[in-house]
């Protein structure tokens, strides 16, 4: 039974906290508004703002003087007979007297980049940058006149690097063939300081990979430097827009490639308000302290009569396992602390029932596993014997005469099987489950595996084993080993189909020995390639979905690894990689062996 709750913990901190905080608050608000509202903001942002429109202005007059004589320059050329007769007649662009064009005349314009271009944008001669004719300012150019204000800055080639200026373009044709000329002033310390009339301001230009200030030294080295321009959110540094009121102009900012965001930012000196605030903080602290001490002394006070009855809660709780259910849970509260004291109680009792319905289940799924894996291994050691048995009454039928030579010569799988499935009988009756590892031939059990699996009912498979002429061992348990080898070759031969093929490569890398089964089937869906190692999983209807995992968990047991690996055609190739022990003898020849099934 759910226990009402007559005074929420929530109310109590709330009749507690709240009327503290908002005292603090309103009297914050006050002193707030009545300094710094009725004394500075409204003369600090008219200031500013007409500072801004100021700059503004500034910036399309020189913009318009930049037009204009780029527009009297283009009509100089459309005039001038020789340079006409260049490009035009003679179709000479990199006659010296075209290349020397733009330098000529633009010191005398007062411009720091000046370009004439084609209507292809092949530069035809530029005055900041003498060997940047014959290139390309096509970009550049369509960015200009792509940008939607008419304020634009561009960056230009330059000796040194990119000149960044305040810049028009101007278009002229000569004999039906349009021509572009582009230039202006560059944007650098005196440029900014030119446009203010308040010297004790700072203007910074933002681009995409720098700022430039008008004062740079009235700011601390490096502090732009660290500002990452890509971050539109981070604008200027916090002890920047501590000390200065600013104002923001957007202007692009193209080059050949892209046209980007920048803008100027108006700094205006906040030292008036930094003395009222100073004020203002010196009330600001005195109420804090005083209501910090009073919430400190209220915050102890309420805190241990809450953190009491959770902190017993808390330590029988602890306590709490499978092995030690107690519900000794008896805090008697009206609010919260007693609502989770009853349903700790309750937790406790569902506990116990759930222990026993989880003792019984995980029997059910512990003979289930057993059940499984015993299915499997039976099943996948009777195939061999299935197999010959099958053998022996074709040869009673076709040929009789030669039963017992191939009783003989078949004896010896039936007598492996049996074998096999005595040292399971025992493996699964022992109560130790440890495994003793003893040196095994990688060899011997290949060639078990090989011979025990020549004949697979309704199907024509080729078995192929190719391995080196060394003596391999490893440190396994012979049966255990066989069968995770067993395993794979059975999932291989289920996945064929007639006259698909098997190979079972072994050999030696380093210190580790691999034995590698590859098929030429249909290959391993995607979806369940990273699953068939870890849970049961199968394609076949009749399949236990354990072989694979089985596998994995006896390498794994013998120190080794197993994976799938990429193959170049279809199928499925997959790998164990052992710890090899020393052999007898080594030697380099290969040794190939085939048996069609």
């Amino acid at each position: 039974m759910t226990r009402k709750v007559k005074i929420p913990l929530s109310t109590k901190f709330v009749v507690t906290f709240v009327p503290l905080f908002l005292f603090a608050m309103l009297m914050t608000i006050y002193a707030v508004q009545r300094t710094v509202t009725l004394q500075y903001m409204e003369r600090y942002e008219n200031e500013l703002q007409s500072a801004a429109n100021a700059i503004e202005r500034e910036l399309n007059t020189r913009q318009q003087s930049i037009n204009v004589q780029l527009e009297q320059l283009a009509e100089r050329i459309r005039d001038d007979h020789e340079f006409r007769l260049h490009v035009s007649v003679l179709d000479e662009p990199h006659h010296p007297y075209i290349v020397d064009y733009a330098p000529m005349y633009m010191p005398t314009m007062g411009f720091q980049a000046l370009e004439i271009a084609d209507a292809n944008g092949i530069v035809l001669s530029s005055g900041q940058y003498r060997q940047a004719f014959g290139g390309n300012a096509l970009g550049l150019i369509r960015n200009i006149q792509n940008a939607e204000d008419e304020t634009v800055l561009a960056w230009f080639d330059h000796p040194d690097g990119y000149k960044l200026c305040l810049t028009s373009i101007h278009t002229f044709t000569i004999a039906n063939r349009l021509y572009y000329v582009l230039g202006g002033k560059e944007i650098d310390q005196e440029f900014l300081r030119g446009l203010q009339a308040n010297p004790q301001n700072i203007l910074l230009l933002r681009t995409p990979t720098r700022f430039i200030s008008s004062n740079p030294d009235r700011i601390e080295p490096g502090v732009l430097d660290e500002i990452d321009l890509e971050n539109d959110e981070e604008i200027l540094p916090d002890w920047l827009i501590e000390e200065y009121s600013f104002s923001q102009l957007f202007i692009p900012v193209v080059d050949r490639n892209t046209i980007a965001d920048g803008g100027i930012y108006l700094l205006h000196s906040r030292s008036e308000l930094v003395q009222l605030l100073s004020n203002l903080n010196e009330k600001i602290i005195a109420i804090t302290v005083v209501g910090i001490i009073f919430v400190i002394i209220l915050a102890v006070w309420h805190a241990g009569n809450v953190a009491r009855p959770l902190r017993r809660l808390a330590k029988r709780a602890a306590n709490i396992s499978l092995d030690s259910l107690d519900d000794n849970f008896n805090i008697k509260s009206k609010d919260e602390v007693g609502v989770l004291n009853d349903a700790l109680k309750s937790m406790v009792q569902r506990l116990k029932i759930s222990r026993l319905e989880l003792a019984v289940a995980e029997q059910k799924a512990a003979f289930a596993e057993i059940a499984r894996k015993v299915n499997h291994d039976i099943k996948n050691g009777f195939i061999p014997i299935r197999n010959v048995m099958q053998h022996w009454s074709e040869v009673a039928d076709t040929e009789p005469e030669s039963l017992a030579k191939v009783f003989k010569e078949r004896r010896e799988t039936i007598d492996d099987s049996i074998q096999y499935l005595q040292d399971l009988a025992r493996n699964y009756a022992r109560t130790n489950k440890k495994i003793e590892l003893e040196p095994v031939n990688v060899h011997e059990v290949v060639g078990t595996v090989l011979r025990n699996y020549q004949d697979f009912p309704g199907k024509q498979i080729t078995i192929n084993s190719n391995s080196i002429n060394e003596e391999l061992y490893v440190s396994a348990e012979r049966n255990q080993l066989r069968r995770a080898i067993e395993n794979i070759v059975c999932n291989a031969l289920d996945a064929c189909q007639n006259s698909d093929s098997i190979t079972i490569t072994t050999g030696k890398d380093k210190d580790s020995i691999f034995i590698c089964i590859e098929d030429t089937g249909p290959g391993i869906p995607s979806e369940i390639r990273d699953k068939i190692f870890h849970a049961p999983v199968t394609t076949k209807s009749d399949g236990t979905g354990i072989g694979l995992m089985n596998a994995n968990t006896i390498i794994k047991e013998f120190g080794g690894t197993i994976n799938i690996e990429d193959t170049e055609e279809k199928g499925t190739k997959v790998c164990i990689s052992l710890p090899a022990l020393q052999a007898a003898s080594y030697t380099n020849e290969s040794v190939n062996e085939e048996v069609t099934l």
